[in-house]
């Protein structure tokens, strides 16, 4: 860590708030620097302290040996495992490989409850070939393409940091059983080889041609490195998407259970503490995003919010409630958590007066009253529904954003409301509510209505959850609005739809 300080001071600032010490940082992979330092700017960095990393494996790789006790005459000169060994597994997508052999190089296990240092070596697992029938398929025709290549490589890896991990010291896979396992891909796939030209590049080998290589140009296959390079390539690649919604729930890999568990036990640490850090909060639920969607989804709608909120404290911050949308949208990260929200709350100001001129030309709304941003905003409100209709059949009308009277008891709606979608509700002193169901679940101050509304719209997004159908149009235009989300609800896309051109054309 020292090293790392003096190298970037800002960096060693960041892994202290990760609580990453000299142990942990000892048992990083190139994946866990990408989770702390992602995006393309920090891929010098990363190389760096990738570096500062292996220098100091190979120099407590040189200190465990000097503790090994010489082997007797019995005994060979390297410590080794049977190289032909399969690991079984029934399943038929899958494939075994052989259990890597473990010489002087491996990582050592050093025993200290005797009188003396007992140095035992210990034992690479059984690794799995990750397989399917399209790599089957494009495989027996020689046509496998760069894209089945990547995926096959990357969750063979998976397979082995999954395995290593499970060890009772868990560590990464060694530079020796990556090259193994390289050796077991090409036996099991040929169509991987490659050989390495004058050129300094990497060639296929044809079909044809692979029976009339010679023994020199068969020691010239650098199968490992072209596995190593497709494996460094993938875990530097930018983590930022800018596709839609539904492109990136299509394209979205399931996360290995592992690695999942273990990103949400770091962010639970972080988000239990007295002073937690939003920056670090913030990169963990990026990185637990996809299963946090699949919890959220496979839980019935009653009990989402009592869920979200016992496992994720966190989205007691609103800029963290908005930022879920930023996640499902799909768009880049900002500097800060409340840097997205922020640019919401300027949007929805900026388009306030021209919504209200917008209903008064339509004949739904009357002149506000209340000059003030806020105010305005809530008149706007009050009507909203009037100025976008659903002509879909509305079955059951769903209260979901009151404003208090003056005569009317503060608490009377919030403990009347039984439904369990997302309440907003407005004071003239008090600011205004998100509720969950009859519970409090943010709160904001009389000058901070706009950001009350931005992160009421965001809660149907953070528990996954349709607006009611009397509220479905107006609620749909305001997420396209603020939001930029072209995803409508098919009940309302048209309406919706010709009610966003119609506005556009009266701003012009």
């Amino acid at each position: 860590m020292d090293k790392i300080r003096d190298l970037d001071k800002e960096a060693f600032e960041t892994m202290q708030a990760a609580n990453v010490d000299d142990d942990i940082l000892l048992n990083f992979s190139r994946e866990d620097l990408k989770d702390l330092f992602g995006g393309a700017g920090n891929f010098l960095l990363r190389c760096k302290i990738w570096s500062i990393i292996e220098s100091v494996r190979a120099l407590d790789c040189e200190v465990a040996n000097s503790f090994q006790t010489p082997p007797n005459k019995n005994q060979a000169s390297g410590l080794s495992l049977p190289t032909n060994c399969l690991s079984s597994q029934s399943h038929s997508s899958c494939c075994s490989s052989p259990l890597v052999p473990v010489k002087s190089g491996s990582p050592l296990c050093i025993d200290l409850t005797g009188n003396k240092n007992v140095v035992k070596p210990e034992a690479s697992p059984a690794f799995v070939i990750y397989c399917d029938s399209e790599i089957v398929h494009a495989a027996q025709t020689n046509s496998i393409s760069d894209t089945l290549v990547n995926k096959l490589v990357r969750n063979t890896i998976s397979n082995m940091r999954s395995a290593c991990n499970d060890l009772k010291n868990p560590r990464e896979p060694t530079t020796l059983e990556t090259e193994e396992m390289a050796k077991a891909l090409c036996q099991k796939f040929p169509c991987l080889e490659r050989v390495h030209n004058a050129d300094g590049h990497y060639e296929e080998i044809k079909p044809e041609e692979r029976a009339s290589l010679t023994e020199e140009q068969k020691k010239k296959l650098h199968v490992s490195k072209d596995i190593k390079r497709s494996e460094s390539s993938s875990s530097d690649m930018p983590s930022d998407k800018t596709t839609d919604s539904n492109s990136t729930s299509e394209t979205e890999d399931v996360e290995d259970p592992g690695v999942a568990e273990r990103h949400y036990k770091s962010l639970d640490k972080e988000q239990r503490k007295a002073k937690p850090k939003s920056s670090v909060i913030n990169k963990y639920l990026n990185l637990d995003f996809v299963t946090r969607r699949k919890l959220i989804r496979d839980t019935r709608k009653e009990s989402r919010a009592s869920k979200v909120l016992e496992m994720y404290p966190c989205f007691k911050d609103p800029n963290e409630v908005v930022e879920e949308v930023r996640r499902n949208l799909g768009f880049h990260e900002e500097k800060t958590p409340e840097a997205f929200m922020n640019n919401c709350v300027k949007t929805l100001e900026k388009n306030v007066d021209n919504l209200i001129y917008y209903g008064i030309s339509m004949g739904d709304l009357q002149p506000p009253r209340c000059s003030s941003v806020d105010g305005k905003l809530c008149h706007l409100l009050k009507g909203i529904n009037l100025m976008f209709k659903s002509k879909s059949r509305i079955k059951q009308k769903v209260d979901i954003v009151h404003f208090i009277e003056d005569d009317e008891e503060p608490d009377k709606w919030q403990q009347k409301r039984q439904a369990f979608v997302p309440g907003l509700l407005v004071t003239k002193t008090n600011g205004a509510m998100v509720l969950l169901g009859n519970e409090i679940f943010l709160s904001f101050n009389e000058k901070e209505i706009s950001r009350a509304v931005v992160a009421f719209l965001a809660t149907f997004y953070l528990l996954d959850m349709d607006y009611p159908t009397n509220w479905l149009a107006s609620m749909s235009f305001l997420q396209q609005l603020i939001f930029k989300d072209n995803q409508i609800h098919p009940d309302c896309d048209a309406d919706v739809k010709k009610a966003i051109k119609q506005f556009e054309c009266f701003t012009e």
